[in-house]
């Protein structure tokens, strides 16, 4: 009787609970979604503090920022931004199995030297996974990014 219910506990053990344990099963699409969330900020933090635009462009396998060499420069942002952590350029890989669904086609998101969206309009960026969904918004008159 004791072997029969060890066997059904360790049975709905293996079903249930240890794939949860194996890896980083349910964290990788929310990660994504904290790094695209602190590199948009970095993106509008810079703006401002160099008073220049700073765009940030996804081509389906990374998302990169770069800023203008000026703050009178039209929108044309030439100079890779350098990532806060390491000393390369700042790129965000998308990893694989994660969709991200929002960004302007063939237009990189631009923050002018205050901080704003340019065009000012609000976007939001959806991140989709199996894990889990998760929606960011930048708001257009001010640039602030959010769950």
């Amino acid at each position: 009787m004791e072997l029969v219910t060890t066997m059904i506990v360790l049975g709905i053990l293996a079903a249930f609970a240890i794939p949860k344990f194996d890896g980083r099963h349910g964290f990788s699409a929310r990660g994504f979604s904290d790094q695209l969330l602190s590199l948009l900020q970095e993106a509008r933090r810079t703006a401002v503090a160099q008073r220049r635009i700073v765009c940030v462009a996804a081509n389906g396998a990374e998302i990169s920022v770069s800023k203008s060499p000026f703050a009178a420069s039209g929108g044309v942002c030439n100079q890779p931004l350098t990532n806060p952590n390491s000393s390369g350029n700042y790129v965000l890989p998308i990893p694989v199995g994660i969709m991200l669904a929002g960004f302007p086609d063939k237009v990189p998101l631009q923050f002018d030297p205050l901080g704003r969206l340019s065009p000012t309009t609000t976007v939001q960026l959806n991140i989709t996974s199996a894990e889990g969904n998760f929606s960011l918004s930048i708001e257009g008159e001010t640039g602030y990014v959010h769950y």
